[in-house]
């Protein structure tokens, strides 16, 4: 569907257009400039296709045709600490603690990286912590690494450890020392 300049739409214009896909029917929405863009792309063929049927055409294009990376892989002289992207392996994770990278695995994802804390006690206690044990931020801190801060205790040992940090700071609402603002729903220290 071709869009007229009497409609006083220029190339850059943002104004909402209604379009209707020549392969499915389906009526679509965009902006004027984004169905300038796609025509210029098509040369001027006057089609319009909706996003769905656009990546079924893509992928039908690609079909059998391998991988634009597929079978490069990167020299060993530029893995690892050799990377040009290379930032000293370490990095913080999406949960708040650092990964350290430990090297092996197989060079690649997360097998290469290990909690920074874990690999702290793992050290002080010359052993790899076994399946019930964790290690525990005494400050609450996760970015504290040091050994001063960390204790290893057992899931359970972890979970009760918990508990009684909250039951303190209930016991401090209680008391009037720490309040509860309702405007900002945050509690506060009043010492």
């Amino acid at each position: 569907m071709l869009i007229s300049k009497a409609d006083g739409l220029t190339r850059g214009s943002e104004k909402r257009v209604r379009l209707k896909c020549d392969d499915c029917g389906k009526i679509t929405c965009t902006a004027y400039a984004n169905y300038y863009q796609g025509q210029e792309k098509r040369g001027w063929s006057g089609k319009t296709v909706c996003r769905a049927c656009v990546c079924k055409i893509s992928a039908a294009k690609r079909c059998g045709k391998p991988a634009h990376n597929k079978g490069k892989k990167l020299p060993p002289e530029k893995k690892g600490i050799n990377h040009p992207s290379w930032k000293g392996g370490r990095y913080l994770a999406h949960d708040g603690y650092w990964m350290a990278y430990i090297g092996g695995g197989n060079g690649v994802g997360w097998n290469s990286y290990k909690k920074e804390h874990v690999l702290v006690v793992e050290k002080d206690i010359g052993r790899s912590l076994e399946k019930h044990e964790v290690v525990h931020h005494i400050d609450g801190d996760k970015e504290n690494n040091s050994l001063d801060n960390l204790w290893l205790t057992s899931h359970s040992g972890h979970r009760d450890a918990h508990v009684s940090l909250q039951e303190i700071g209930y016991q401090l609402v209680k008391d009037g020392r720490v309040v509860f603002d309702k405007q900002k729903g945050i509690y506060k220290c009043m010492i």
